[in-house]
Formats: structure tokens, C-alpha cells, sequence
């Protein structure tokens, strides 16, 4: 075998060799991996693709349901990748079955923003812009989404009702307007509204706030106070999916105020007798009579528990798509009997065929609100006298409650509360249904023509039942029942259309023009029905006598005009100009036309040529806008005179014998009113760093409402028997005046979503001052106005308190020479800042802001593998709250029970440096002053939520996502502040300053709660 290459010899060192250098692959066998990709929200991801690091030629893509498999080895690291995610990898190891979650790339994903009349890449936008990601809407244990808004964006204030089912302050730059239409407007899908409560935040794709008029003013005469743009889901393409989500919570009063027991109260009482220089009598708290204390606090306002579910089905094909869901709510009130239940169905569709496109989405919503009656009042029920009981069994004409007995006297005369809430009756049942219906079709290419047709329907109805009662004394004792029943409803049917062209030419001309018109038909009426009947109470108005009734009707209508055309240059230059023309029938005919244009233009100076050796920044750009947005009125038609009736005049008989009945004119015609209009200037940066996982934004605005529609003092021979602080009587309707919001936003945020452990955090900072430019002028001169303790004044913050400064107590009484003749030791000493040597309403002062200067909010969540947890923190500052119920129940003169904190620490001879004036000090003592006044900062340790993912120790084909959490709303509120909340709903002013009012004011609840989201 002279040819043989390789001896025996040769070949057995070959095979040896071989094997050394196939040990690894020998050692490290390959195995099947299998696993499923999805997004944050558990929905699966097709056409991910999936590679072995190193080995590009290895690797497969997941199916229709986001499922993959391939073979691998324990050292491989699999690399995922998606367009618009970020890029993951993970190490084989021992797994043989991997989940993978996709977060979005925020460098490279493209957002799409929602503007009026249609959408915008997020990094063309050049106004102001917020947005609320949809999982933050649910966070919050609420019936209404707009609370979910709080602390979320700079810019944005929300103040929530403690009541069941209450509503939301919202303040997008401050107050807009001095009469008190400060709210924006809501557009969901399309439908126009004054509130999001019906909305249930499970079916919020999108929540857009447009801050500026640059943004907003393609919506003209509804836009003044900003808009909030609601997109509701869709379905996406693929098989039927169905996602459920249920929580459990119970809500706990917090900040209850402790009141004096019964003998703390019978020690007060005693010297508040002594004080008076009466003898006692037995008549108020018997020394037999201390065995009964009743916490009337503790009994009116108990844990309640919340829960609210939803479910819903998607879907979709090549043709269209749909989703339907179901919501229920149920939030019962921690006041007693009172709560609130809530019903939505939703339905939306879209198909397609061609260049055609149309759908409709359907929300309807029942609502059943207890709330608590018309004599129910929190302040009283918490100041009743303390020995009367809960109930008595013997007492029938009470109905075995307690009542106040004959030895009490005086304004101490309070009923029963837990007997008002349990035995009186207030209901109501409102029905809501927003329609919206939709065709587009593309007329040429880039050129398309879209039909909206938007109708929104609700209907309110509310009874009031009210049996005979006996609570002891004339003042609550009724011999007659009453029953009431309030009907209203709304309707409005708004029709769009309007034509867009967008394009891009040669390759850095990027064009959008929208051009169209606005139908708007808007009717609303009411009506009340009220009839007394037996002592056992009426089930409705038949068979009730002394019946009164009446009610009323308001139309408006509107047509508009609109243009708007976004230009863009090489991806760096953006200008957004628009104009709107609204005619409306609120005014006359001379002035119902209004126009208001807006300008913003934008420079993203990080695609300039000259930034490519500037490292880190991937985002420098500036913007600024200027434009107008309007206001008209929410009545009805104030251009003609308004009539009161039922006025006697006294004809025949004299002003002693006023008995001929008619009408008088309650407001004079406003011929001249016109539109209110606010301009609005933005200027902003944007900087993004480190592959954008750094972002800030800092924001100037200034926001001046001019031509504001005042009541105006008319003359004073308008007709005899006029009450001018009721109603319009007597006062006019007349363009005059403007204020200034001012003021700086900072938002800033880091994520980081790279590794297995993935989080965020932001937060944001709005600094805002306000003042009265221009007033009502009397010869010649601006006028102040004067609302309760408030006032508004050329060259001052809104709606400023007015009042007295203080400096501590007389310590001996006054005589004839001192500043205040008639004051006694103990009294409040006031300042005299005008020097005049006597106290006088001269005296009076700026006694600090009823609005916030400074609100914030700061946001943290976290995820690793299969935890997630999240921190919400909100908080206001620069301002004083009226907490007219610490007021009132630390006031030294009144016979009701008071708070403990007043028990040995009035002023007396031997306690001169008490915190609280003598007992039965003067009348004078309780004039507005800064003592009526706290400071309402606080920090709102809002939203704490921990959740686990459950799919990681669960094998299932069928559900995609099962989480539970577990959270805590309203953890802690760090203030100084002794009332129920600092962040008050309840208002002094129509502008909507701080007063916690004694009579509707409702403890903070804090809320713990359980949740569970699944999707399958």
C-alpha cells in the first residue's frame, strides 16, 4: 500500500484529535427551548425575533400567539428583538421554558400622539402636551379616571370629592376665568363633555391633555380651559382576547376630629353658663346625666368598602376589529348610608374594505348615587351635643332614636344625625350614552375626508323622601311628611367634517393639512316637583297636597370652522399654525362670530449637523406657540332680560300691605356680551440624554383672560322686593376685566428597561401666580369684589383672604382710650395696620393665597422578574385653607360640643398664653381674621401598589397574564393642617378657592386594597 497517505498510527492521533476538539459540544448537549414573548400587558407578540448571540444563522421568530421554540445550550444567550421594544437578552442556563417581556425602546419607538381632529408623531409636537399611560389609570381605586391624573403630569391640578361617586376639580394653568367655568373640556371618542366620570378607566387606550390654546385652539370656544382628549381601546388584530380585572378594597376615615367627652363637655358648658352670668338650672348637661357620651364623629363615619370589575373581549382580522366590555362599581360611602353604583357597557368596531373605513363606539352607563339627605349635615353631626344617645327604644314619636331632651335649650337644639341619615331619604339615578359613528375614505392618495357623527344623551332623576319626625323641639319636629322629585336631562348631537392631506416630499418635506367644519346642537331642561303628605310618608307626588313645581328649558347651538396645516423640514423645523370659527347662539347676532388663531413652531437642534460631536444628548429642542381659545356661556339666551316672579307690590296698600302679585326684571338685557377670550404664550426645551433614558422638559406660560363675563351691579330701580345676592337679580351680565396665570413647569424622568430588574422614575414641579389685571371700574377707578371672606383685586392674587391680623389676647379689659373700647380680657387683639388708633374694617389685609402656588407630584415603579411595585406622591403648597369646621368647633361662644384640644386651653387669669380666646369671649373676637386661616402644603403619599406575576409558576396554554397586587391609596398626607384634607373640594368662591366648609365637609378616606388582572 505504497499510496496509503495515513498509517494506522496516523488515523488513531487523528481520532483523538477529533475528540478533544468536539469535547465541548460533547459536554454541553443542546436541549429544546421553549417560550412565549408578550407586551407589558400581557398581550402576545408574533414575529419576534429570536437568535443565538454569535451565531446570526441560528434562530427562529414566534407564531401567531407569541410562542417560539429552538434548540440551544445552557451557555447560549438568546437575543430578542422587535421593532419599536428594546432589545433583550437572556442566558439559556437550566430553563427550558423562558417568558419574555417587551418593553418599548424609547429612543427609537415613533409615539403617536392624539391631537384634535387627528394624530401626531410625538416628536413633531410644538405645544404643550401631557399624557397619562393607560396602567396608571387603573392604579387608583376610583370610579372616575380624571383622579388618576393627579400628580401625573406638571401643569395639571386635580382636587377629588370624598364623597361616593364625586366628582374632580381639574385646573389645567390655573383658574381660568373669574365665574367660576374653570373646568376643561372632555373629548371622548370624538363626543364633547364637561366631565370622564362615566368613563371607566379600564377602557382608556389613551389620556391626551392639551395645556396650551396652541394645542387647544383647534377647538376655539370650548378650549379655554384646556382640553383632556380620551381615546378608548381597540381591538388588535388576532384571536379573540378576553381580560378581566377585579379589586376589592375598604376605605377608613382618616383625620377624624376628636371632640370633648361628656364630662370635658359639662365642664365647658358650666363655664360657658358662669361666663354668661346665668344660673345653670339643670337645663343643659344634669350632673345625673354623664353616663351617656356619644361619639357622633365615630358614628357617622365607619370603614365602607369599594370594588370595581371589568371585562372585555378583543379582537380582530384583515377587515376590522371590535372589543365589548363590562364595568360595575360599587363604593360605598363611609358617611352613613350613603354609596354609589355604577354600570358601563362599552362597544367599539372598525372595519375596513379598500380605501373605505367606518365604526361606531357605544358607551352606556346607569349610575345609582345615596347620598346623604338635605338636613343631613357632616358639621352639625359631629358638634351634637354628646349625652344624647343613638337611640332610644321608648321613644316612638322618634322612631326609637335618641333625642335631645327639654333641659337642653338654645341653639344646642340639634336632631338625631344618625336618625336623619337612616330615616331620610335622598336618591339619585343618572343614565348616560355617548354615540359615536365614523366613515373615512381616501378621496386621492394622501388625501382623505373623515365624517363624525357624536351624539351624547343623560338623564338625572332624583327623590327625596323626608317622614314627619320628632326630635324634641319645634326646631326639628315636622308635622308633615315631604317628597321631592328632581328630573333632568341633556342632550347634544355634534357632526364633523373635515378633509386631511398629509404627504412627504422629497424626503424631508413632511405636510398635514386639516381643514373642516363643527355642527353642534346642545338642549338641556329640568324639573321639581315638591308635595307635603301624611305623617307616614309619601312613595311619590299622588296623594300629596300643597304641591309646588316648576322648571326650565336651555338650547344652544353652534357652527364652526376650522384649519390647520403641520409642516415639517428634514426632521428638525416644525410649524403648526390654526384657526377657528365659531358663531354661537349664546350672544346676538353682532357678536356671535369669534376667530382664534393659533402659531407654535418647534427646532429639534439635536439633528443638526453641528450636534453629531456633542456625546450623550439625543434630544435638544425648543419650542414655542402663541394663540387664542374662547369661552361662552353655559346658560341659555342671557342676551335677553331675565324676570323674576312672584314679587307683591305694594300698589294699593303701601309697603305695609304689599299685595299685588307680578314680575320684575331680575337682570338686564345683555346686548353687548361677546366672547370671553384667553391668550395664551408657551415657550419650552426639551432635552433627552443617554439614549433618551434621561428626559426634561421645562415649560414658561403665561394665560390672560380678557373680556370676562361679570355680574355687574345694575341700577337700583329695577323693581321693588329684589334680593341682589340671589341669583342674577339685579346684577347684569357685562364684559369687563382680565386676570394673568403665569408660570413654570419641570418635568423630569429616567427609565431604565434594560436587565431584569427595570425601572422608572419622574416627577414634575409647577410654580403658577395669578392676579386681577383689570375690574369692574367705578368713576373711572377699579373695583374690588368682595365673595364671603375673598376678594379680587387689581394687582392681587385671585381671590386673596381679607381679614384681620391678630396678636394674641387682651390681658385686661379695655376702656374708652384703647383701640378697642368695648373688648375684655381674653378677647382677640387686632392689629391696627392703618395706624388710625381704631380698629375698623380700614384695617383689613391680604391675609394670604386661597389657590396653590406650587403643586408636584413624583412617580417610582420597579419590576424584577415576576414583582412590580409603584409610588405615587402628589402635593400642593403656597397657600391657606379656610377650615371653617376647626373654626367652629374651637369657637368660645357657641353651646354645641366642642374639640378636645379647646379643654383647658381658653384663656384665663391664670393661662394667659392659652391657644383659644375666654370662654364667651366678645363677638368682635370672631371677625375673619388670620385665625381662621391654616396652611394647606402638604405632601400626599397617594398610591402605593406591590404586585406579583403569577405565570412564572404556572404552566398554562390558555391564560397569558395573571397578576395580583396588593396597595394602599391616601397612605399618608404629611400637613399641618387640622381638618379632614388639605387639598379641599369643598369652596368659598365660584372660582374655586379653599374653604373646608362646615356643612358638607367629608373625611379623606384611606384606602387599602386587592386586586387580581388576568388575560387569556
Amino acid at each position: 500500500m505504497k499510496y496509503m497517505i495515513f498509517s494506522k498510527k496516523h488515523l488513531r492521533w487523528i481520532l483523538l484529535l477529533l475528540m478533544v476538539m468536539h469535547f465541548p459540544q460533547l459536554s454541553w448537549a443542546q436541549k429544546q427551548v421553549k417560550g412565549t414573548v408578550s407586551m407589558e400587558d400581557g398581550f402576545h407578540i408574533p414575529g419576534v425575533n429570536i437568535i443565538i448571540k454569535n451565531q446570526p444563522t441560528i434562530g427562529t421568530v414566534t407564531d401567531v400567539l407569541g410562542e417560539f421554540s429552538l434548540e440551544a445550550s445552557p451557555e447560549d444567550v438568546l437575543v430578542f428583538s422587535f421593532i419599536g421594544y428594546t432589545t433583550q437578552e437572556i442566558k439559556v442556563g437550566n430553563q427550558t421554558q423562558i417568558q419574555v417581556t417587551m418593553l418599548p425602546d424609547i429612543q427609537e419607538l415613533k409615539s403617536v400622539v392624539v391631537i384634535g381632529y387627528g394624530e401626531q408623531q410625538e416628536k413633531d409636537i410644538t405645544g404643550s402636551i401631557g399624557m397619562v399611560k393607560p396602567e396608571t389609570l387603573t392604579k387608583i381605586p376610583t370610579a372616575n379616571a380624571a383622579q388618576a391624573m393627579q400628580g401625573r403630569m406638571a401643569g395639571v391640578q386635580v382636587s377629588n370629592s370624598t364623597e361616593p361617586g364625586g366628582g374632580t376639580k381639574v385646573r389645567i394653568r390655573g383658574v381660568g376665568t373669574v365665574s367660576g367655568q374653570s373646568d376643561p373640556l372632555y373629548v371622548i371618542d370624538g363626543v364633547l363633555s364637561t366631565t370622564m366620570i362615566s368613563v371607566d378607566p379600564n377602557d382608556i387606550e389613551s389620556l391626551t391633555v392639551l395645556k396650551d390654546a396652541a394645542s387647544a385652539a383647534i377647538y376655539g370656544n370650548r378650549g379655554a380651559n384646556g382640553v383632556v382628549i380620551i381615546q378608548t381601546k381597540s381591538g388588535k388584530k388576532g384571536e379573540t382576547k378576553f381580560n378581566f380585572n377585579g379589586e376589592f378594597g375598604v376605605q377608613t376615615p382618616m383625620n377624624l376630629y376628636e371632640m370633648m367627652d361628656i364630662n370635658a363637655y359639662k365642664a365647658y358648658a358650666n363655664d360657658l353658663f358662669v361666663a354668661n352670668g346665668a344660673i345653670r338650672q339643670n337645663r343643659w348637661v344634669r350632673d345625673d346625666d354623664i353616663s351617656q357620651s356619644t361619639d357622633w364623629s365615630k358614628e357617622m363615619f365607619n370603614p365602607a368598602a369599594v370594588q370595581r370589575y371589568n371585562f372585555s373581549a378583543a379582537g380582530g382580522g384583515e377587515m376590522g376589529n371590535y372589543r365589548v366590555s363590562l364595568g360595575y362599581t360599587d363604593q360605598q360611602g363611609m358617611m352613613l348610608e350613603t354609596g354609589y353604583k355604577r354600570y358601563n357597557v362599552a362597544v367599539k368596531s372598525n372595519m375596513k374594505k379598500g380605501r373605505f373605513k367606518m365604526g361606531e363606539t357605544l358607551m352606556f352607563n346607569v349610575s345609582q348615587t345615596k347620598k346623604r339627605p338635605e338636613q343631613s349635615n357632616p358639621g352639625a353631626a359631629i358638634h351634637t351635643a354628646p349625652q344624647i344617645p343613638v337611640r332610644d327604644p321608648l321613644n316612638i314619636n322618634s322612631h326609637g332614636y335618641g333625642i335631645p331632651t327639654e333641659e337642653i335649650s338654645g341653639s344646642v337644639n340639634t336632631a338625631n344625625p344618625v336618625y336623619i341619615n337612616e330615616m331620610k331619604l335622598r336618591e339619585a339615578q343618572n343614565f348616560g350614552t355617548n354615540l359615536s359613528l365614523w366613515a373615512e375614505v381616501e378621496l386621492l392618495p394622501g388625501l382623505s375626508f373623515k365624517s363624525n357623527v357624536n351624539s351624547s344623551f343623560s338623564a338625572f332623576f332624583q327623590e327625596t323622601k323626608n317622614p314627619a319626625m320628632d326630635q324634641g323641639t319645634a326646631l326639628f319636629a315636622t308635622i308633615l311628611s315631604r317628597y321631592n322629585e328632581n328630573f333632568s336631562w341633556y342632550s347634544g348631537i355634534f357632526w364633523d367634517n373635515y378633509l386631511t392631506y398629509q404627504n412627504t416630499f422629497a424626503d424631508k418635506h413632511e405636510l398635514t393639512v386639516t381643514a373642516g367644519g363643527v355642527l353642534q346642537n346642545e338642549n338641556s331642561a329640568f324639573t321639581f316637583h315638591t308635595a307635603d303628605g301624611n305623617r307616614d310618608g309619601l312613595e311619590s307626588i299622588v296623594g300629596g297636597v300643597k304641591q309646588t313645581y316648576g322648571g326650565d328649558k336651555f338650547t344652544k347651538r353652534m357652527l364652526s370652522g376650522f384649519g390647520r396645516f403641520i409642516y415639517t423640514y428634514d426632521g428638525k423645523y416644525t410649524l403648526n399654525g390654526s384657526i377657528r370659527a365659531d358663531a354661537t347662539s349664546q350672544f346676538t347676532k353682532s357678536n356671535r362670530l369669534g376667530f382664534f388663531p393659533s402659531i407654535s413652531a418647534g427646532w429639534t437642534i439635536s439633528e443638526e449637523s453641528f450636534m453629531e460631536q456633542v456625546s450623550g444628548v439625543d434630544l435638544l429642542k425648543v419650542r414655542a406657540g402663541y394663540g387664542e381659545v374662547g369661552r361662552d356661556l353655559a346658560l341659555s339666551d342671557r342676551y335677553v332680560a331675565a324676570m323674576y316672579p312672584n314679587i307683591n307690590y305694594p300698589w294699593e296698600g303701601g309697603a305695609a300691605n304689599p299685595n299685588t302679585g307680578g314680575h320684575v326684571i331680575a337682570s338686564l338685557p345683555a346686548t353687548d356680551l361677546r366672547w370671553e377670550t384667553s391668550e395664551q404664550i408657551n415657550l419650552a426645551v426639551d432635552l433627552g440624554l443617554f439614549r433618551n433614558k434621561l428626559r426634561f422638559t421645562t415649560e414658561f406660560f403665561q394665560k390672560t383672560s380678557r373680556d370676562m363675563i361679570l355680574n355687574v351691579q345694575q341700577m337700583n330701580d329695577l323693581g321693588t322686593g329684589i334680593d341682589r345676592d340671589k341669583d342674577f337679580m339685579g346684577v347684569g351680565l357685562k364684559n369687563i376685566g382680565s386676570i394673568r396665570n403665569q408660570g413654570v413647569e419641570l418635568s423630569t424622568y429616567y427609565d431604565n428597561f434594560e436587565g431584569d430588574f427595570t425601572y422608572s422614575i419622574g416627577g414634575n414641579f409647577t410654580y403658577i401666580v395669578n392676579k386681577a389685571t383689570e375690574l369692574v371700574k367705578v368713576a373711572g377707578v377699579d373695583t374690588p369684589i368682595m365673595e364671603g371672606n375673598q376678594r379680587l383685586e387689581v394687582n392681587q392674587p385671585m381671590w386673596y383672604f381679607y381679614g384681620y391680623e391678630t396678636d394674641g389676647f387682651y390681658n385686661e379689659d379695655q376702656t374708652d382710650d384703647d383701640l378697642e373700647p368695648l373688648a375684655k380680657a381674653g378677647d382677640v387683639r387686632f392689629v391696627d395696620t392703618d395706624n388710625s388708633g381704631d380698629i375698623t374694617d380700614a384695617d383689613r389685609v391680604n391675609l394670604g393665597n386661597s389657590l396653590p402656588k406650587y403643586f408636584y407630584g413624583m412617580n417610582f415603579s420597579a419590576q424584577y422578574k415576576g414583582f412590580d411595585v409603584s409610588l405615587l406622591l402628589e402635593g400642593k403648597a403656597g397657600y391657606k385653607v379656610f377650615n371653617q369646621n376647626y373654626f367652629e368647633l374651637t369657637n368660645t361662644t357657641l353651646k354645641f360640643n366642642r374639640l378636645a384640644v379647646l379643654d383647658g386651653n381658653t384663656w384665663t387669669e391664670e393661662n394667659r398664653n392659652a391657644e383659644f380666646p375666654v370662654i364667651n369671649a366678645s363677638s368682635a373676637s370672631q371677625n375673619f381674621s388670620d385665625r381662621h386661616l391654616q396652611n394647606g402644603a402638604y405632601l400626599n403619599i397617594q398610591n402605593i401598589q406591590i404586585g406579583y406575576n403569577l405565570m412564572s409558576l404556572i404552566q398554562s396554554n390558555v391564560i397569558n397574564r395573571l397578576r395580583v397586587y396588593v396597595g394602599v391609596n391616601n397612605a399618608y398626607i404629611l400637613t399641618a393642617y387640622d381638618g379632614y384634607n388639605p387639598d379641599v373640594w369643598d369652596t368659598g368662591s365660584s372660582s374655586g378657592a379653599s374653604i373646608e366648609f362646615r356643612n358638607n365637609a367629608t373625611p379623606t378616606p384611606r384606602v387599602y386594597l386587592a386586586g387580581l388582572q388576568m388575560n387569556f
